[in-house]
């Protein structure tokens, strides 16, 4: 208990040597101040200290001659958004968004429904292609 003490006492008023031998313990050095100036300008617990939160893109209106794969279904506020892998990208699709001339209309937790213009609907499960309009 008296090694706690001495510990906490040194860390809180510091001393010359900055090192501190209590009964029964190691030496122990505080870092220097140099290297903790991150948490001094940044404290933890300061709102500020995050970044400005940057909204991510929208995905296209249209994407003419888009060949997506459903990668998957997700939930987002009581909402099911479809996860659209293209060309590279990930697009996350809310109902009533077009892409690639396609309708997202609905989804379920295994599959997503797309409707073309011409009123075809087309179900896709998870891993099938979008295929592009023709």
């Amino acid at each position: 208990m008296r090694a706690v003490a001495s510990l906490l006492i040194a860390f809180f008023v510091g001393g010359d040597s900055g090192a501190v031998r209590a009964e029964g313990t190691a030496d122990y050095a505080l870092p220097p101040l140099s290297s903790v100036t991150a948490i001094v300008e940044r404290p933890l617990f300061v709102p500020q200290r995050r970044g400005a939160v940057v909204s991510a893109p929208v995905a296209p209106a249209a994407v003419p001659g888009l060949d997506g794969r459903l990668l998957g279904i997700a939930l987002r506020q009581g909402r099911a958004h479809a996860l659209l892998s293209t060309g590279g990208t990930t697009l996350t699709l809310v109902p009533g968004q077009k892409v690639g001339g396609w309708l997202f209309v609905c989804a379920d937790r295994r599959a997503a429904e797309f409707k073309a213009p011409d009123g075809r609907v087309l179900r896709l499960a998870i891993g099938d292609r979008l295929p592009p309009l023709q």
